[in-house]
């Protein structure tokens, strides 16, 4: 019975403790009730001031008009009986002239005379009436009606501490430690948005990455880095401008530690093994490539282990191999092998199983091998074989030489950019007498070859067409601009799904623009007028998340423009009110700015790409692209207004294709333009596109283009 007794005793205490709890929700929803209510009537006594200022400054206007109107009324009367008396005299003179006697004239010769003079003597009155009058607004940048104080003790930075400090931080891991607010009593402090108020410092900053400040639920802040190499680093937090008493202090990084977590299971078929295992490649898919050294062959797995398929054998036919070494994927469908003892490497299709090409022989020349043990695919799809036997590293992408079956070489190579390229073609060092000769490149041409079929419901119809993006299933997304909705299509252009409607609520839109992927379930799209990002299911239909709201704050949004994620899941947010690419965490936290401020600062930008560490941001008003490092310091710009090739008129969409070129939808030119990446021309699209706003790539490699006010999608070539 005592353990009963105890046991109520405690669910009473439990019981006083919800009374109290409900006790300060009560008191909690009084008091927020109360300030908004003060906020409410901050608000309507600017709102009478204003309007009384107002009042003032337009009687003070009228009162100028009424002055300055009846000055220049006068001044024409002025002139206007100057004029009438001038043509009287004139009258009278011509009259005197032709219908009078000679006794008549000379009577009145004098009085005439004395009053022409009279009027040529005058002057024409010069009456300076000034019409300048201007209203210079007090500047509303610091404006601010009032301020929230949520706690009675706000943190200080000399009562704060830091955790987590004595761990053991690994170069490349992200490192976490714990900000303890403290207010001047040494009690724990309530106060909102504490992140605002906080600053993290390291050095040496450009040897630190994913730098981040968030409030916890408990009311600490949590402070993150990620230290790129080892070494010590200086650790320095701030509290409102104040740093905390321990700071800076040295923190030491070490190196990072890779720890076996496994081994990849891998199901062969029934009576296969693997005897020597060497070169191994993963996909986009996920999709697993490996190569038997003493089995002559290459598997195929699936993501999961599972055995697809088995290729090759030992030969030197195509398709056979002798201890093939190094495997690379040159794409999610094609894989390059080092056939090592065949002196060749060979490019082929792992869906089917055939070689599509294989290049290569024994040889030192330029184009030959020795005994290659590894090739590779860099960021510019160069292929890079090491050789064992040749002692060397070779490029062979600009230049390759094949055998015909003829008996006659195919000598191939792929120009960057338009313009003359010179030739030279030598068999035992000894060149062609026809060499060197010159070719002229010209700059790529981008066809239409047809226009995307969206097959809407029936009645529905597209009002403005704008952004675009495809998963990798090949579902489309476009968001209708001034229908205030995005339509989500099968691969076939089926419409699965309307989503949204004009408004503000969770779900609607205003005017959105630019839609991204964030995975192949969910997109992000840039909610213009109600300045926020919509993070949505395209397979329900439901809202995940909504962040942002108006301001030009960290966190808040100016008219978001395009929104994309890159590797990481940062979604990179292009603001066009506030002329700035944000950065955020894939939660919604600003992780940091830029664009904004310098001698290269944007003019209303319409997209931003992140390509290999590099920001490319479409610049409208200035007509131009500009390159940003990942820390968003300006690199490098190209174009200029006009309509040549490589000039640009309000540049919109950017797309990085596959072979790294920059794809950029020039819509005032009605025309898209490619440029490798350091700003060269390289070619353009040589049909008419109608307002070009979005661009992005199919999985097949179709790139899509969608035409604003035409309302459809162009595919192109």
């Amino acid at each position: 019975m005592s353990t009963v007794e105890t046991i109520k005793e405690k669910a009473d205490l439990f019981r006083a403790e919800l009374r109290k709890l409900e006790k300060t929700s009560e008191d909690v929803e009084m008091i927020i009730a109360i300030a908004k209510q003060e906020v409410s009537e901050a608000t309507e006594r600017i709102i009478t001031k204003t309007r009384q200022q107002e009042k003032q400054l337009l009687e003070s206007l009228e009162m100028t008009r009424r002055r300055r109107i009846k000055r220049i009324n006068s001044a024409k009367q002025e002139l206007e009986s100057l004029v009438k008396q001038m043509n009287e005299a004139a009258d009278f003179a011509e009259n005197l002239v032709q219908r009078r006697s000679a006794a008549d004239i000379l009577q009145n010769k004098n009085k005439l005379r004395e009053k022409l003079e009279e009027f040529h003597g005058v002057e024409v009155p010069k009456h300076r009436q000034a019409t300048f009058v201007k209203f210079t607004a007090a500047s509303q940048h610091n404006f601010k009606l009032g301020s929230i104080q949520v706690s009675e003790k706000p943190p200080i930075a000399a009562k704060s501490t830091l955790e987590g400090l004595y761990q053991t931080f690994q170069a490349g891991v992200e490192a976490k430690f714990t900000l303890c607010p403290r207010t001047s009593g040494g009690e724990m402090s309530d106060h909102d948005d504490l992140k605002d108020q906080v600053e993290l410092l390291l050095k040496p900053a450009e040897d630190v990455t994913n730098v981040t400040v968030d409030e916890e639920y408990d009311g600490n802040v949590s402070l993150k880095f990620t230290p790129k190499v080892p070494g010590a680093y200086s650790i320095e937090v701030k509290i409102n401008g104040d740093k905390l008493p321990t700071c800076p202090m040295i923190v030491q990084v070490k190196e990072r530690e890779l720890v076996v977590v496994g081994e990849l299971e891998l199901k062969l078929f029934p009576r296969d093994t693997l005897r020597w295992l060497c070169g191994i490649a993963v996909n986009t898919e996920g999709q697993i490539v490996v190569t038997d050294d003493f089995g002559d062959c290459l598997y195929v797995f699936d993501k999961d282990g599972n055995h697809l398929r088995t290729i090759g054998s030992e030969g030197s036919n195509t398709g056979q191999f002798l201890s093939p070494d190094s495997i690379s994927f040159l794409n999610d469908d094609e894989v390059l092998i080092a056939d090592s003892g065949n002196c060749r490497i060979q490019q082929l299709n792992i869906q089917t199983g055939t070689v599509v090409k294989s290049f290569g022989k024994e040889g030192r020349e330029k184009g030959e091998f020795d005994r290659p043990i590894d090739v590779t695919v860099d960021d510019d799809e160069r292929i890079v074989v090491t050789e064992w036997g040749n002692h060397r590293i070779q490029d062979i992408t600009d230049v390759i030489v094949e055998e015909k079956e003829n008996g006659n070489l195919r000598l191939k190579f792929t120009p960057k950019v338009p313009g003359a390229y010179n030739i030279e073609v030598k068999i035992n060092g000894d060149k062609l007498p026809t060499c060197p000769m010159t070719v002229q490149v010209k700059e790529r041409e981008l066809f239409v070859i047809s226009e995307l079929k969206l097959k809407l419901f029936p009645g529905d119809k597209f009002e403005r067409l704008y952004g675009i993006a495809v998963n990798t299933e090949g579902q489309i997304v476009v968001t209708d601009n001034f229908g205030h909705c995005v339509y989500v299509f099968d691969k076939d252009g089926n419409c699965l799904r309307k989503t949204g409607g004009e408004g503000s609520n969770t779900g609607q839109f205003q005017y959105p623009r630019g839609i991204s992927f964030f995975n192949d379930n969910e997109v992000l799209i840039a909610d213009l007028g109600n300045c926020r990002i919509q993070r949505l299911n395209i397979q329900t239909g439901t809202v995940v998340k909504s962040f942002g709201k108006f301001g030009k704050e960290k966190g808040e949004l100016g008219n978001p423009v395009d929104v994309t994620v890159d590797d990481v899941e940062r979604i990179i947010v292009t603001e066009r009110e506030n002329n700035r690419i944000q950065v955020m965490s894939k939660e919604g936290e600003s992780i940091f700015t830029f664009g904004d401020k310098g001698p290269e600062k944007l003019h209303g930008p319409s997209c931003c790409v992140l390509h290999k560490n590099m920001f490319l941001v479409s610049d409208k008003e200035k007509h131009c692209i500009k390159a940003f490092d990942q820390s968003g310091t300006f690199l490098y710009k190209f174009g200029k207004k006009g309509n040549q090739d490589g000039q640009f008129n309000l540049p919109r969409g950017l797309l990085v294709d596959s072979s790294n070129n920059l794809l950029v939808c020039d819509t005032d030119n009605y025309r898209v333009q490619k440029f490798s990446l350091d700003g060269r021309f390289t070619g353009k699209s040589i049909t008419r596109l109608s307002k070009p706003m979005a661009i992005t790539k199919a999985p097949d490699g179709r790139i899509l283009v969608t035409s604003h006010d035409q309302k459809k999608v162009y595919i192109l070539k």
